[in-house]
């Protein structure tokens, strides 16, 4: 069976070229140093190559040290996250690992024995307040979010009652949080210089297209994972996998219904999107209007950025791929 992502449309102005690649192997550096990563270990450096590249999806069009703050951004949520997926940890040391990394956000401090994770988020959040300088406001969003990704993934991982997998609401209400697009969105912002007024950032309209953006985030990065998670006995939490048995269907016919939710959620996002441009202030200077189309253009780079990298990770790429854009290669 053939499917092809190709089916999932998006805007043409979404449309997107990747940013330079020589940041990657700088931020790999600040892995060895932080203890991320091991020396001369090829595993992590294929690990850390496939996952720290993303950035230069979500951010096509920053500067090298703007390009850095996204490629920490992803070694964080990476090397966190892998590690209380794996099944390692029991459950209380999942959530002291959980409240350590709150603290390290909320107070900007390590605890006595850190972890290389731990240090990788002091860096960034250490960054993201020199840049931010007066811009509190700024500042206490990108850190609330990222505490809430933090808490997210204890609950996202207990989803699952009984062995049953959830339903789509209640999973795209929990999945839209732990998926992690918006600290990607907060951490643009504190890439602004910022001449924009920070209600913008309260507005519902706003609010609701970040949901709408993760949410397609999410089902894209659900479509690509489908065969290693399926493989790795964890298609439970994967739709494509569990509307096929909810729904007594097939896997074309599961595919089906996740491009019709991708496409609701972006015409959704789309209408939503021109009422937030309409209720906009009229801008006082063109700084102000590239500011907001730069945060725009940052929410459609999330999807389509995702798309592209997809296509091409070997995190994701298999010969056996139902998808064709992906029958390549895949890490060992």
């Amino acid at each position: 069976m053939s499917l092809s992502l190709n089916d999932i449309k998006f805007p043409m102005h979404w449309n997107l070229d990747p940013n330079e690649f020589s940041y990657v192997e700088y931020v790999y550096r600040e892995g060895l140093e932080l203890g991320v990563w091991r020396p001369d270990n090829k595993r992590d450096q294929m690990a850390h190559t496939n996952v720290v590249s993303l950035s230069r999806y979500f951010w096509p069009n920053v500067d090298f040290d703007r390009l850095v703050m996204g490629g920490e951004l992803m070694l964080w949520f990476f090397t966190f996250d892998d590690g209380l997926d794996a099944g390692i940890y029991d459950d209380q040391k999942s959530l002291e690992l959980v409240r350590r990394m709150d603290i390290v956000f909320m107070d900007g401090i390590l605890p006595e024995d850190p972890t290389g994770p731990e240090k990788v988020a002091l860096r960034l959040r250490n960054k993201c307040l020199a840049m931010c300088g007066r811009r509190k406001d700024t500042f206490n969003r990108f850190i609330t979010s990222c505490v809430q990704w933090v808490d997210s993934i204890i609950p996202f991982n207990k989803v699952k009652v009984g062995g049953q997998s959830p339903h789509i609401e209640l999973y795209s209400f929990l999945r839209k949080i732990n998926i992690g697009a918006y600290p990607c969105v907060t951490l643009t912002e504190v890439m602004l210089n910022h001449h924009l007024e920070s209600y913008i950032w309260a507005d519902p309209r706003w609010i609701k297209m970040n949901e709408d953006i993760a949410i397609v985030v999410t089902l894209i990065n659900d479509l690509v994972s489908y065969e290693k998670e399926v493989n790795d006995n964890a298609g439970d939490l994967n739709p494509l996998f569990f509307f096929q048995r909810q729904n007594n269907v097939d896997l074309c016919d599961s595919y089906k219904q996740m491009v019709t939710l991708i496409d609701y959620y972006v015409d959704h996002y789309v209408q939503l999107e021109q009422g937030f441009l309409r209720t906009l202030a009229k801008y006082h200077n063109p700084l102000q209007e590239q500011e907001v189309n730069f945060m725009l253009d940052h929410l459609h780079y999330l999807i389509t950025g995702s798309r592209m990298w997809s296509m091409q990770t070997p995190r994701y790429c298999s010969p056996t791929s139902p998808f064709i854009e992906m029958r390549k290669f895949r890490e060992a």
